[in-house]
């Protein structure tokens, strides 16, 4: 037991020392900056809508305009994220000096998996906490679907599908689509990036993946091939829009297999391709 207390206080100590290089960092500023732009134009947009149309809005109608909007996931805040992430797997000297501590190459790719999830969980925090704060100062928060949602969804990336369910529950099945699809992608790019042994090459295929999920996005393509695409299954009123009535269960769950069965996919390669991975030659390492 004590042997096993030891293993994870070591992997837990270079996972927190990871976070202090990868995390606090100068470039994580960027979304600070994105999400303040974002949330500025998007609460520009509904105030004006009020003061020419008349109709009601709050804080819900700006955070799906924001977060279930295809265009600001896919050309914004996807490469962003990637960005953000994509040499996690590369190692400073004091790096490597940790790794031989560590003693395991499974517990490399571990802490790595682990970081990158804390990654996801900072990024959608930011994007969401400066989201809302700006929103909040010009619309409240309710219970319910404000009226201009309900006469032209669409206005806020919703569909009248969607409608039907309150808007707390549906904002937090789009969070754990958002989550799953940024912790894909990224683990996608850790992948490569342990692949090919350079980071920069991770980085590229997973804005290549981006891109191609783009093309599917604005593109005309078969059902088959739009239900295969992962935009399809990370942004909420895509499901309602096309997919719905093409599947034998209901499209969020169908989206959580989909992610599990890639994400699994992902993790199990990764492992595979941490432990052929060479660190001073393989010195000390299982």
């Amino acid at each position: 037991m004590t042997d096993r207390n030891s293993e994870i206080s070591r992997t837990a100590r270079f996972v927190w020392l990871q976070m202090t290089g990868k995390i606090i960092r100068k470039r994580w500023l960027i979304p600070v900056l994105i999400a303040l732009l974002i949330g500025s134009n998007e609460t520009n947009r509904f105030v004006l809508q009020r003061t020419v149309y008349g109709n009601s809005y709050n804080v819900w109608d700006i955070l799906f305009s924001v977060f279930s909007n295809s265009n600001y996931l896919l050309f914004v805040l996807n490469n962003i994220f990637l960005f953000l992430i994509f040499d996690i797997t590369s190692e400073s000297e004091f790096g490597q000096t940790l790794i031989l501590k560590l003693g395991s190459r499974e517990k490399w790719w571990v802490s790595k998996v682990v970081l990158l999830g804390i990654s996801v969980i900072c990024f959608a925090t930011i994007n969401i906490a400066i989201v809302f704060g700006i929103t909040s100062f010009s619309f409240s928060i309710q219970e319910k679907w404000s009226l201009g949602a309900q006469l032209v969804p669409e206005n806020s990336y919703l569909s009248a599908g969607m409608l039907a369910t309150l808007p707390f529950p549906l904002f937090i099945r789009l969070l754990s689509l958002l989550n799953l699809g940024w912790f894909g992608l990224g683990l996608f790019t850790l992948v490569i990036s342990t692949f090919s042994r350079r980071s920069i090459v991770g980085f590229l295929a997973g804005v290549a993946l981006n891109f191609v999920g783009l093309i599917i996005y604005k593109g005309s393509f078969s059902p088959a091939i739009t239900s295969l695409s992962f935009p399809q299954h990370m942004i909420l009123n895509l499901q309602y829009a096309k997919m719905q009535e093409l599947l034998p269960v209901s499209s969020f769950h169908f989206a959580l297999l989909y992610w599990s069965f890639w994400i699994l996919l992902l993790l199990l390669s990764g492992m595979q391709l941490g432990k052929r991975k060479d660190f001073f030659g393989g010195a000390h390492l299982r």
